[in-house]
């Protein structure tokens, strides 16, 4: 059996092959099993700004910089990161 975790927006799936035959796994033994759904949170600087609760800490060193009119590479040399 072969699984393979992929996160795609706000869905958590696991893609799962059934190894039938020993040799090869088929594209036709394919099961997917929706691992997680989860609401994105709402940044507190920008209310339209929607996320995922573990990128939330890294979109908040930029969102405050960006929306005073900051560029990314400025913002990158000032958070030295």
């Amino acid at each position: 059996m072969l699984v393979i975790i992929i996160g795609h927006r706000r869905l958590l799936f696991a893609l799962v092959w059934y190894d039938v035959d020993g040799e090869n796994i088929p594209t036709n033994s394919v099961t997917v099993v929706l691992l997680q759904s989860v609401d994105p949170v709402e940044c507190p600087v920008n209310p339209e700004h929607k996320m995922m609760q573990q990128s939330l800490d890294k979109h908040l060193k930029y969102c405050p910089l960006m929306s005073c009119g900051y560029s990314k590479t400025e913002i990158v040399s000032l958070l030295c990161l």
